[in-house]
């Protein structure tokens, strides 16, 4: 008889990239109200890379961009994505592991950018 081999279809799907990175590893992490680049230095920190490797460009809000994370042996992608629901409307994240670098890249807060 034939045996039967796991496959992607029978398997649970972690993203390529999370496992590449290292966002699958389970960690604890809480900060309320903190704002995006502290709590994404955080995230850098934990994957073992430079805080100082987390760049913002564009124009940011005056008031920054809390986000609350609170995740207990989960794994960094659920905080990833705890961070996008709250900054999602406001800043664009990208995570290059190849350069172990983040970049938040704020979007234009003005109504009448969108104009032509």
């Amino acid at each position: 008889k034939a045996k039967t081999k796991s496959t992607a279809s029978t398997t649970p799907a972690t993203p390529k990239g999370a496992i590449m990175v290292g966002l699958e590893t389970n960690r604890t992490m809480k900060c309320m109200g903190c704002d995006v680049k502290i709590v994404l230095e955080g995230v850098a920190a934990l994957l073992g890379w430079n805080a100082n490797d987390v760049y913002e460009v564009g124009r940011k809000p005056a008031q920054g961009v809390p986000v609350n994370i609170d995740i207990k042996q989960e794994p960094l992608m659920v905080a990833l994505e705890q961070i996008k629901a709250d900054s999602g409307h406001i800043a664009d994240i990208r995570i290059d592991p190849n350069f172990k670098s983040i970049l938040i890249e704020y979007k234009s807060l003005n109504p009448m950018a969108t104009i032509q």
